[in-house]
């Protein structure tokens, strides 16, 4: 349940600064823009202290990067339906092929960018979970229950904005068992073990 008012502004105030690690699983870097300045999220082959591919960072900026990256991802899959449905009309002989392919291309539900199902696909690619909660000692002011509306990109981020991120166990097979090694005492001489401690003349 969404809340409204005072406690919806501070609810996402503190929700704002959470950690979030997302994923780009593309073979360039993404840079993100916020109020001039840059952040980076690697390509799938590189790390930068996240792991290949991979970024923490702040809940608004993590948001802003998944949406662009979604929409950036859809395109992609237009420009080459668009051109496959092009070339079939080129080869058939049909009369303005462009005119034509994008009329094709809106009846497409595998591409289109306003399909609940299709966005949810791309959410759960790129944003890879919450790393750190910021602020939880102030959730226990909010206390207002009113719901707002919220648009079928809204409701899918909710799905996932309270997804935690847990990081893959790594399990070597077959690793060597290592004992320890006990040390060996030499015996004592035979006079030490013979009269203990020596004798006050």
């Amino acid at each position: 349940m969404e809340l409204t008012g005072d406690s919806w502004h501070r609810e996402q105030r503190r929700r704002s600064q959470d950690s979030i690690r997302v994923l780009n699983p593309t073979q360039q870097d993404y840079i993100l823009l916020w109020d001039q300045e840059k952040f980076i999220v690697p390509s799938q082959e590189k790390d930068m202290g996240w792991g290949k591919g991979m970024r923490v960072m702040q809940r608004y900026l993590a948001e802003k990067y998944v949406r662009e990256m979604k929409d950036k991802l859809i395109l992609q899959k237009q420009d080459q339906k668009l051109a496959e449905i092009k070339e079939k009309l080129e080869k058939s002989g049909a009369a303005d092929v462009s005119f034509n392919a994008n009329m094709q291309l809106t009846s497409v539900q595998g591409v289109r960018s306003d399909v609940p199902e299709i966005i949810e696909k791309y959410y759960e690619m790129l944003w890879l979970g919450i790393e750190e909660e910021f602020g939880m000692d102030d959730m226990s002011q909010i206390q207002d229950n009113n719901t707002v509306q919220t648009t079928s990109e809204r409701q899918v981020m909710d799905k996932f904005a309270n997804k935690k991120y847990t990081k893959p166990e790594e399990v070597v097979a077959n690793a060597p068992i290592v004992e320890k090694e006990v040390p060996v005492l030499e015996p004592l001489p035979l006079a030490v073990r013979r009269s203990g401690r020596p004798r006050k003349v």
